[in-house]
């Protein structure tokens, strides 16, 4: 919704924030003169100041910040110089090229004379932001508005009528916090228009939001139980995990398993610092930044906190989810899926080499071929990404088309037929061809399916055991004793132990224990065969040596 009202929402005599372009300011002036500031003060009506559509409350008062670069920061050509094209030269924004001086008409003006001087990124308490140009530090030139409409506009006309955006501007930002108490959401809504020194004005919006106020509900308290017990958990890890170290040593690391539990806990315990960082911060900072009125009230380390703390959890999240795969092996169509990508990883690793040779190899041949024309390709990285969109089949062809008709369907179509039919399809063989041997291989057991039902049953056959054999010894003296009915109940006693599937499993175990036998058993037979035959051969050597032996003596 703040979205619809800053960034989209139009006016009669102005357009939305989305459709400046003029490198001038005038289209800047125009939306913050318009829609924004209609939206931020209600097209003037006093009783409903401070809230927009209704629901957001705004904290304290709007700021806007620009960061410039200094003049003559970069050169003309000589043959240039002399034709006096422009007095000035501004290059693109990077942090020494930032102007951290004077500038304007300062003694002309009356709202607005802090506007002209340069706060530093440690005074405005601002972290550097990345737009679509290029990264901008946190300080620049700060002018704050008011909680008066009258004189917020005086303050806008002020600042236009003097110029404050000019050639030496590449980025303005616009800065507003809104709590909604309906849903307990902080949102800080940040405007950014770029102005890159090619000309020309990109503007973008990010808003983020995120809860502040803690433990207000009964699943607020819950979630305080689950994190209490997250890190109870945690704390028996580390213990486990450092034992085991103890005891394994260097081969504590040779496990990838063991390396993806300690990356585990030491994303736990980050995430656990960040968690009472956060806490502690925002009970000794929030209510005094709710009190502020008249200044811009920066949540900013409270935001980078706690999405801060949002992103550690996810990653402890994605890796706890995959050391589930560790247990899967209890199935035999896992262990088939983890025996395969183990056996063809050497594979895989000189097929990914060979895919990120070529890929880079187009990366870099569609940023220097079409970057000077598709704002996709206008840098290294972005051509990665349009490549990976590719694969997915999210390309322009006719903007390729257009720029060389020749170049753009053979880079288009060189690119699919080299990715699409032969990596994709190569990478495909490798693991088609390693899982075919694994499934045709006949010595490949589910052990840990097997280990697995030893432990939790062998335990309840060898009490049975022993009862049985308690039983023997009594009747070894006389009784009648009837086997047939204790192997019977023996079996239907172990049958309700285990369940449907895990019989299938043993009994399948024990076919291919009888089968293997069984070719022992041949095996062995055929041993006994030849030495038959051996001992055969032997004897009638012998008959024919004792009849030589006969008729020499005779």
């Amino acid at each position: 919704m703040l979205a619809d009202a800053f960034v989209t929402s139009k006016t009669k005599n102005a357009n939305s924030f989305n459709d400046i372009a003029q490198s001038d300011g005038a289209d800047f002036w125009k939306a913050i003169q318009g829609p924004i500031f209609s939206r931020l003060y209600n097209n003037g009506s006093k009783g409903n100041y401070g809230y927009i559509l209704n629901e957001n409350k705004v904290l304290g008062v709007a700021r806007l910040r620009q960061v410039r670069v200094k003049a003559d920061s970069c050169k003309f050509h000589d043959k240039f110089i002399k034709r006096n094209l422009t007095h000035q030269c501004y290059a693109a924004y990077t942090v020494d090229q930032e102007d951290q001086g004077l500038f304007g008409l300062r003694s002309s003006n009356i709202y607005t004379a802090d506007a002209w001087n340069h706060i530093p990124a440690r005074t405005t308490g601002t972290s550097n932001h990345r737009g679509m140009v290029s990264q901008y530090g946190g300080g620049g030139y700060v002018q704050l508005l008011t909680r008066n409409a009258t004189r917020t506009m005086d303050i806008l006309e002020e600042l236009k009528r003097n110029s404050w955006i000019n050639r030496g501007t590449r980025a303005v930002f616009f800065d507003l916090l809104v709590y909604n108490p309906n849903i307990n959401l902080f949102c800080h809504l940040c405007l950014l228009a770029e102005y890159p020194s090619s000309g020309g004005v990109i503007p973008s919006a990010v808003i983020r939001a995120v809860e502040l106020i803690q433990y207000t509900s009964i699943f607020d308290y819950i979630t305080l139980a689950c994190e209490l017990v997250f890190t109870l958990i945690v704390i028996i890890q580390i213990i486990e995990c450092t034992i085991k170290i103890i005891r394994e040593k260097h081969l504590f690391l040779l496990d990838a398993w063991n390396l993806i539990n300690l990356i585990s806990i030491i994303l736990s315990l980050i995430y656990i610092i960040h968690e009472f960082l956060f806490h502690f911060s925002t009970r000794k900072h929030l209510n005094q930044l709710l009190q502020i009125e008249t200044d811009y009230p920066n949540f900013n380390n409270l935001f980078t906190l706690k999405l801060n703390l949002n992103f550690y959890l996810g990653l402890t999240l994605a890796l706890t989810w995959l050391k589930i795969f560790k247990y899967l092996n209890l199935n035999q169509t896992m262990l088939l899926l983890n025996k395969t990508i183990s056996t063809c990883l050497n594979e895989l690793i000189a097929f990914t080499c060979i895919f990120v040779i070529i890929f880079l190899t187009y990366a870099q041949f569609g940023w220097l071929f079409f970057g000077r024309y598709l704002t996709e390709w206008r840098s290294f990285s972005r051509s990665i990404f349009t490549l990976f969109r590719m694969i997915i089949g999210d390309f322009d062809f006719y903007a390729m088309l257009n720029i060389d008709e020749y170049l753009g369907p053979f880079f288009l179509f060189s690119y699919i037929y080299f990715v699409y039919f032969v990596l994709l399809n190569m990478f495909l063989a490798v693991i088609n061809q390693t899982y075919s041997q694994i499934v045709s291989d006949t010595t490949l057991q589910t052990y840990q399916i097997q280990g697995f039902l030893k432990r939790t049953h062998v335990a309840g056959i060898k009490s049975d055991r022993n009862e049985n054999s308690g039983q023997a010894k009594t009747n070894h003296d006389g009784e009648n004793m009837k086997p047939n009915a204790d192997h019977s109940d023996k079996k239907s006693d172990i049958m309700t132990k285990l369940s449907y599937d895990e019989y299938l499993i043993l009994n399948q175990y024990v076919d291919q224990i009888e089968s293997q036998i069984t070719d022992y058993i041949n095996k062995i037979e055929e041993v006994l065969n030849d030495l038959d035959e051996l001992h055969e051969t032997t004897s009638d050597r012998k008959e024919i040596l004792s009849k030589i032996s006969t008729k020499l003596r005779s």
